[in-house]
């Protein structure tokens, strides 16, 4: 395929460089070439061709057609324009071995034996397709061609060709013989809208894009949120799939020069390659670039100093943080307080510094300004307005402060990080280059149509766009205003419609607070109607509550009969219904003091309401009227996403789905429809957006619900009751609230993998699992000190060691679960979001017991070279040091992975096993410094990336890659199987896969080999020995890990050890493997049914404030502790000190089970098949006897002193084990009815 200049030119294809394409199926035709094949490939020897037809093929061609071209010579040299071009630049001619030609389109990399013309002759040879390609180009055709081609005869045809004026004459030309060329530079929010207008309004266009940023189009009205989730698809408006399907053409680079003479761009790619690329129509969107104000050491060279205006600036402000203490945000207008939100999140002490006297003077009047200050400063953020920035100052590792002078006073604030808020400019480096005209503030000066004035074949919209040579309008909603119009105009010349004013009306949540600007008109901010106290001008009215924090100002004209305006603060519920009234002629007989007290003139709102009329906006970003939104949802857009998709309405701040009116709107008109959906019919959406919505409207109640987002008339007492869940939460009740702990165990794994699957973070969660784990060390004996799986990784030192990098993001994607289901435990969590991750990849089932306890401090973090290596707590190094040692002293992989993992008990095969699991997941330079690929789609490699479409496939098929950059060990790295030990991986011929020292010795060296090549071979084989690998990481297997091990005393271990070892001496057992296994077996079975009787005497939970408990009813004793969960540790920990006692040098023998004894099959003796067997009933039964609730215990009131009737749980470490059972061994056979009776049926 040529390059696009050369198409634009009128230059035939050439061949591409690459193999050539495969001919197509025998049926394959144009209509199918986007149908997947899967064919041989074709010799080198097969030419191409520029795809021209003879004249003998075209008459031959409109014959079979049934008409006769030679009695038509207007219709012929119509039809001859077009056989005679060249092949669309999409699709390339090629001759095979055989002689027979094909043709191959690059878009879709699938072939055709069929002409790609053939359609396009289809479409002008029939009369209705031939009326729907003027319709879809917005010809100014007469009325007597369409009549005429109704009918559709060979006669009519011509004449109503013949009726054409030059213009759409040319535009039929260009239709069929090659359409125009559209390049728009620039894809953010308004050059997507004018790619997504033009293809709505014409399919005679082709659209070409000119992409500087590496990321989809995204919004950057939303841009603070990414803080929450660092994922650019949450803020994308698009895909490189959209474009593909819809043949718009992405050049990602920087668009460098305009050759209007020639009509081509030149840009340079991200390789730095130069290009350039032909249009007929060029569209400028290139928007603008943050302000830097002219301040000594001021630059963006200066390390710690930033913008805030792209995902990549994002990236760079989050980075700097994790090493500042405070940051300084110069600006307080919209971005400069969007700016200091984002410092406020990461942490740091933030200062905002605004030189005029008040926040958000664009806006805002001084005590609307002045409130918004209050509220940001009980925040703890520093406000100083009416400062001057003297000074940046500078030194060794760049920002070292800056010096401001407030009220005449100079002062220094001590600040590691600066953001420059302070406004924006137009990005007119390129037009001014190319001699287009510039407005009087900048920008390309254009007319009502957003043609350039200087040149008919370019545009411009959004930021860079003069209108009438005055200002550059910078928010979101007059760009896609002027989208619009631009695409009315570049579809057809004979639109009318005209850009002349802007809404600059703004409504965001700034710190948590709400603000709202609106006017009818743009005068009401450039004629500054919003401060005026001329009476003679205006007439204003104010309600001010400083309690609540809400401030209310309305603007009238001089006789109070038109409302010009407004400003909202704290409360703008009411922002739609006033900015419709602020655009009607008068404000319907009401006086100024009703409006301001609430009342709405009354409007026919068809009993949705929302008062607001069909013409309406409900959306002020899109202009959306309220009738479009309605018909949308008749046609079966019955969920905001369904709304968002059909009509953008939402897509900008969100603010008329959060706080506006659309949620009333869809309430009323799914019931009018009689469609029922989401929870209830009153309120017939999803729980999640409902709760959603409470929290933006700060709703409590399901009368408040129902009243402020539903559909009231449909309210029945049962909707109470269908929405239990979602009040209990609004009402600040956690999501596991009322549930026992293995209820909250079964909704924390559904709410888990729900937020895997929208975040796409598998990686970092099984990341973090494993380092909370692999810290265990089998040699030592006290709980913190032994490390393991116990969720000590969330306190430092530990979460800051190096091989922690980055983790402190994973533990706080957890925090919200652990708050909703405090009774698992956080190393619990941590373990259940890695299973989770692992699964949702496509990976094994881990098969996991929980019940771990919990590290309660930093004392339980092990000492940073407590292991011997390094500084790490004996995680292990991807690469030697600098001296060519590892952290343990090894100076070879093999001997350090060794080294690390035998420590915590696992064998070769073990090894090999769990370090398959970097088959998902990226490194970091920011993290782990092995690479240089970092954070961001910049820094990325071609498999990290969200562009171009080298996206890695999740394993259920979706694309999507959380948070770009890094660089993968595999292609596919949200997916979990084997490609890790696949030699496109380990024999390091792709540059762009991450191979390390750590991962190259296991297929080095002889014995980790053998299972390398194992897992090479079979998946499943892999699949199988990882899953058994992580349980004993964990503490499901391998010794029972630390923390099960732990529960038991060394006293209770000792004398439970000596006991039995003594009675197997005494009894004559077999000292082997399976004399061993059979006496363990029979040792748990026996604790077992004294568990069961020991049961019978507990009833509960109950409930209390401090949460709930359990009571005793023989010994008249309450305890927090839930007796089933202790005595299930219990079994698990005899289990595992049974096992190392017997089955290593404390067997009666004093010698370890040979290789073959302890394999796999001897090994289920102790595994979990036993403890599946010995389970104990999940629920406690209520006696009737208990009339009313026990008192609740005291504050360290444990099972443990229950059953030993000790007021301590100290006393627990000097019981023995059986002083623990024989209470319960004394009762005798258990009453009709036991659990234990119930447990055997």
């Amino acid at each position: 395929m040529s390059s696009g200049a050369d198409a634009g030119a009128g230059v035939p294809p050439t061949a591409p460089a690459a193999a050539v394409p495969a001919p197509p199926h025998e049926t394959q035709t144009v209509a199918t070439a986007s149908a997947p094949q899967s064919l041989p490939a074709l010799p080198e020897e097969a030419e191409a061709g520029d795809g021209r037809r003879e004249e003998s093929d075209l008459l031959q061609y409109s014959q079979t057609l049934g008409i006769d071209l030679t009695q038509h010579s207007d219709l012929l040299w119509v039809v001859q324009e077009a056989f005679n071009a060249p092949l669309p630049l999409s699709w390339t001619e090629y001759t095979d071995d055989e002689g027979r030609v094909y043709f191959f389109n690059q878009s879709s990399s699938q072939s055709t034996w069929e002409h790609p013309m053939d359609a396009v002759y289809r479409e002008l040879l029939t009369s209705l397709a031939l009326v729907a390609s003027l319709d879809a180009m917005g010809s100014a055709a007469s009325t007597s061609l369409k009549s005429a081609a109704a009918g559709a005869t060979d006669q009519e045809l011509a004449a109503a060709l013949s009726q054409l004026n030059a213009a759409d004459l040319q535009k039929l030309k260009s239709a069929v013989a090659g359409r125009q060329r559209v390049v728009v530079v620039g894809w953010g929010p308004v050059g997507h809208a004018v790619v997504a207008k033009l293809l709505a309004k014409s399919g005679a266009l082709q659209v070409v894009v000119i992409s500087e940023e590496n990321y989809p189009a995204y919004n950057r009205v939303k841009l603070t949120t990414f803080f929450e989730h660092r994922d650019p698809n949450q803020l994308a408006l698009s895909s490189v799939e959209w474009c593909q399907s819809n043949g718009v053409e992405l050049l990602l680079g920087k668009a460098t020069k305009i050759d209007r003479a020639a009509k081509s761009v030149e840009y340079t790619t991200p390789k730095g390659e130069v290009k350039s690329t032909a249009y007929d129509q060029l569209v400028l969107a290139t928007g603008s670039k943050p302000w830097l104000p002219p301040v000594p050491g001021l630059s963006l060279d200066v390390p710690g100093v930033h913008v805030y205006r792209t995902i990549d600036d994002l990236f760079q402000v989050t980075e700097r943080a994790k090493n500042a203490k405070a940051a300084a945000v110069i600006g307080g207008g919209l971005l400069g307080l969007e700016a200091a939100k984002a410092a406020y999140d990461l942490k740091l002490e933030t200062y905002v510094l605004e030189v005029a006297p008040g926040l958000m003077p664009v806006q805002l009047d001084a005590e609307a300004g002045a409130m918004l200050k209050g509220k940001i400063e009980s925040l703890g953020i520093k406000v100083h307005t009416g400062v001057k920035v003297l000074e940046v100052l500078t030194g060794d590792g760049g920002l070292q402060g800056v010096k401001i002078e407030v009220g005449g006073q100079e002062q220094v604030l001590d600040v590691q990080l600066l953001i420059v808020g302070a406004g924006v400019r137009p990005r007119q480096e390129l037009a001014e280059a190319s001699g287009l005209e510039l407005g009087g503030r900048g920008g390309v000066k254009t007319d009502h149509t957003m043609r350039s004035v200087t040149d008919e074949h370019v545009w411009a919209v959004g930021e860079i766009a003069s209108y009438n040579g005055g200002m550059c309008y910078q928010l979101s909603a007059p760009g896609y205003t002027q989208a619009e119009v631009l695409a009315d105009h570049l579809t057809n010349p004979g639109a009318d419609s005209k850009f002349m004013d802007a809404d600059l009306s703004t409504k965001l949540k700034l710190l948590g607070v709400d603000v709202a600007s609106f006017g009818g008109s743009s005068d009401f901010w450039f004629k500054r109607q919003y401060t005026s106290t001329d009476p003679e001008q205006v007439q204003t009215t104010v309600a001010k509550d400083e309690a609540s924090g809400c401030y209310k100002k309305l603007v009238f004209t001089a006789d109070g009969t038109k409302l010009l305006g407004g400003i909202l603060v704290g409360d703008i519920s009411d922002f739609a219904s006033l900015t419709a009234v602020s655009k009607r002629a008068d404000i319907g007989g009401l006086t100024p003091e009703e409006l301001m007290a609430g009342k709405m003139p009354k409007v026919d709102d068809g009993g949705d309401g929302t008062n607001l009329g069909d013409e309406d906006l409900v959306c002020n970003c899109h202009s959306v009227p309220k009738k479009v939104i309605r018909d949308a949802i008749k046609n079966g857009a019955h969920t905001f996403e369904d709304i968002k998709k059909c009509t953008k309405a939402g897509t900008g701040c969100g603010t008329c789905i959060r706080t506006g009116p659309q949620p009333k709107l869809l309430s009323h008109t799914l019931n009018s429809l009689g469609v029922e959906k989401g929870c209830c019919k009153s309120l017939p959406f999803e729980a999640d957006d409902i709760e959603d919505l409470a929290k933006a409207r700060q709703l409590k109640t399901y009368e408040e619900l129902v009243s402020n987002l539903g559909y009231p008339p449909a309210a029945v007492e049962g909707d109470k009751a269908a929405l239990a869940g979602v009040l209990d939460r609004i009402g600040g009740k956690p999501k596991g609230e009322g549930m026992d702990h293995a209820g909250q165990l079964k909704a924390l794994k559904e709410d888990l993998w729900k937020f895997v699957d929208k975040m796409n973070c598998n990686p970092i969660l099984l990341r973090l699992a494993w380092h909370d784990a692999g810290t265990y060390d089998k040699s030592k004996s006290d709980f913190g000190d032994r490390g393991g799986a116990n969720g000590s990784i969330r306190f430092s030192p530990e979460i800051t060691m190096g091989a922690n990098n980055g983790l402190d993001k994973a533990v706080k994607y957890l925090e919200p679960f652990k708050a909703d289901y405090p009774l698992v435990s956080y190393a619990d969590l941590y373990q259940m979001a890695a299973a989770v991750s692992i699964q949702h990849a496509g990976g094994p089932e881990i098969e996991m017991k929980y019940g771990r306890k919990d590290a309660t401090g930093p004392e339980a973090c092990p000492g940073r070279q407590s292991r011997g290596t390094a500084d790490n707590a004996g995680l292990p190094d991807a690469e030697p040091g600098p001296e060519g040692k590892f952290g343990c002293g090894a100076t070879d992989a093999a001997s350090h992975l060794r080294n690390i993992f035998y420590r915590m008990g696992f064998d070769d095969k073990g090894i090999v096993a769990l370090s398959g699991a970097h088959t998902i997941g990226r490194a970091f330079k920011e993290r782990s410094g092995t690479v240089k690929e970092g954070y961001g789609e910049s820094n990325g490699c071609p498999y990290t990336r969200a562009l171009p479409a080298s996206c890695p496939i999740r394993h259920d098929g979706k694309g999507g890659v959380g948070m770009p950059g890094g660089k993968s060990w595999t292609s596919k790295w949200l997916k979990f199987d084997n490609e890790y030990f696949q030699p496109s991986v380990y024999e390091e011929k792709d540059a762009n896969l991450l191979w390390l020292s750590s991962d190259r010795c296991l297929h080095q060296d002889e014995s980790f080999k053998k299972y390398f090549m194992q897992y090479r071979d079979d998946q499943a084989a892999f699949f199988k020995d990882f899953a058994e690998a992580y349980k004993s990481c964990i503490g499901d297997e391998l010794d029972r890990n630390k923390q099960l091990r732990a529960m038991a005393c060394p006293t209770i271990a000792v004398s439970l050890a000596a006991d039995v070892i003594q009675r197997a001496r005494e009894s004559g057992v077999s000292a082997s493997y399976e004399g061993c296994a059979a006496l363990v077996q029979n040792h748990l079975r026996e604790v077992h049914q004294r568990a069961l009787r020991c049961l019978e005497d507990w009833s509960g939970p109950y409930g209390a404030e401090e949460g709930e408990y359990y009571y005793n009813h023989r010994l008249k004793v309450s305890t927090w502790d839930c007796p089933v969960t202790e005595w299930e540790q219990e079994l698990m920990t005899r289990q595992a000190v049974l096992y190392w006692c017997l089955m290593g040098p404390g067997r009666p023998d004093g010698g370890a089970p040979s290789e073959a004894a302890s394999g796999s099959d001897g090994d289920e003796g102790f595994g979990p098949d036993l403890l599946r067997a010995l389970r104990l009933p999940l629920n406690l039964v209520r006696r009737e006897s208990v009339s009313t609730p026990p008192s609740t215990p005291s504050t360290a009131r444990s099972f443990h002193t229950a059953r030993s009737m000790h007021s301590s749980r100290s006393q627990r470490s000097r019981m023995t084990a059986e002083d623990i059972t024989d209470r319960g061994s004394a009762r005798g056979s258990p009453p009709s009815g036991s659990p234990r009776e119930a447990l055997a049926a």
